[in-house]
């Protein structure tokens, strides 16, 4: 397949629509399209999965392929081949098959952005041809390894499959410099026509910001997994510690529990590990919501007085993200992306990763200064606004398509090995 417009874009998200699906990427991408489609871009979706598709941009769902049996009869040779990534072929294959169901409805897919998981990205070039932009969200060795997985064969398969789709991508972009610079250093790779784009951040209105006089002046909020990854361990671990010093706070702890494997190798789930490593005094004071809607989540951001962000690793943390744009004050781990997001002692607190005695006393000290909190949380709705606006994330994106676009059609285009299975 072959496309010269530079008027279109082409997004894959993992599921669809924001708002139905709890998934980064998928609030990035709706987002991004949203801006896009007010510059008056033309955008297109293709996702996995499609609950509703019904907005101002075509979405392909995926789900629906008509082609299904000759992808599986793909997949079961290309299964047999050493070296081959299963799960980036398949997605890989239905990614190809999606934009061939895009160009039959007349729909140009003009350049394709997709994440780098699995290296689907690099099987997707040999059987398009077609610009095609990776967006770093999540490399496995930074996400496996925040998880505590062994690396084993199939972890190494996939890192040397994303490392090599993030080679020989037409375009690649990062949320932060974090991680751009850590697949730098990892994988030995220049990059040299990479950039750094944020995410885009909600738009909150000021009627919908944190505020002192919304704040109950008690509650500590955690938003996030109960894994590994996400650090639900290390606020609970620091909450004996907040609770023994502020004797009226209280922790709220939002989010699905996946279960974790501590550093002794003893496996939890959040139930267990409450019981288990907190005082029952303290365990009184910890009311755990489970998995809640953004709009759900949204009154309880401007009613706790600090919230905190403790994963192990973060790219470019939504959480965290919406947390500042709320204007809540807010302490977050010192890693990955963070500091590019949170400023430290301007626009809230950081601390050690991994360290929960910081981690407590970061939130101790807004707890018991009010006014402090209060001035973060004022400059943090602030600079989200300006720094994350969509409209300027959406220009910065389209000026590095542009760029893309000039790069691929200015050079020879290496063989499509895979396209005639295809056609």
């Amino acid at each position: 397949m072959s496309d010269t417009s530079n008027n279109s874009a082409t997004f894959f998200s993992p599921g669809w629509p924001p708002g139905r699906v709890a998934n980064g990427i998928v609030t990035y991408v709706g987002a991004l399209k949203d801006a896009l489609v007010a510059q008056g871009k033309q955008v297109h979706v293709m996702s996995a999965s499609v609950a509703d598709a019904a907005d101002n941009a075509p979405t392909f769902d995926m789900a629906a392929l008509p082609n299904r049996k000759r992808i599986r009869l793909l997949l079961r040779a290309l299964g047999k081949v050493p070296f081959v990534e299963p799960t980036g072929a398949a997605l890989a294959l239905q990614l190809a098959s999606g934009l061939r169901g895009l160009q039959a409805k007349g729909l140009q897919p003009g350049l394709l952005e997709v994440e780098e998981s699995f290296g689907a990205a690099w099987y997707l070039q040999q059987m398009i041809d077609l610009p095609l932009v990776v967006r770093l969200h999540g490399p496995w060795f930074l996400n496996g390894n925040a998880l505590g997985l062994e690396q084993d064969a199939a972890f190494a398969l996939r890192d040397a499959t994303e490392r090599r789709c993030m080679r020989d991508a037409d375009g690649l972009t990062a949320p932060s410099r974090d991680v751009l610079e850590a697949v730098r250093r990892k994988h030995g790779l220049a990059l040299p026509n990479a950039a750094v784009i944020p995410n885009p951040g909600p738009t909150i209105e000021p009627a919908r910001r944190w505020t002192p006089a919304t704040s109950d002046k008690q509650t500590i909020l955690f938003v996030g997994r109960f894994d590994r990854h996400k650090g639900g361990d290390i606020m609970l671990d620091a909450f004996v510690h907040i609770a023994a010093a502020c004797p009226q706070a209280r922790l709220v702890f939002v989010g699905p529990d996946r279960g974790l494997r501590d550093d002794s190798g003893t496996q939890f789930d959040l139930p267990t590990y409450v019981r288990t490593k907190l005082p029952p005094a303290v365990q009184a004071r910890v009311d755990v919501r489970g998995p809640l809607a953004g709009d759900a989540i949204e009154p309880l951001r401007r009613s706790a007085c600090v919230t905190v962000v403790a994963s192990r690793y973060e790219n470019f943390g939504l959480a965290l993200v919406e947390a500042l744009s709320f204007g809540c004050p807010t302490v977050a781990s010192r890693t990955g992306g963070n500091p590019e997001i949170l400023l430290d002692q301007n626009t809230g607190l950081l601390f050690t990763p991994e360290d929960p005695a910081a981690l407590a006393a970061a939130v101790v000290a807004l707890y018991n200064d009010p006014a402090r909190a209060a001035a973060f949380g004022e400059a943090a709705a602030n600079d989200m606004a300006v720094r994350l606006g969509p409209a300027r994330v959406a220009s910065l994106t389209w000026d590095y398509f542009e760029s893309v676009w000039a790069r691929y059609h200015s050079r020879k285009r290496p063989l499509r090995w895979l396209l005639p299975l295809l056609t």
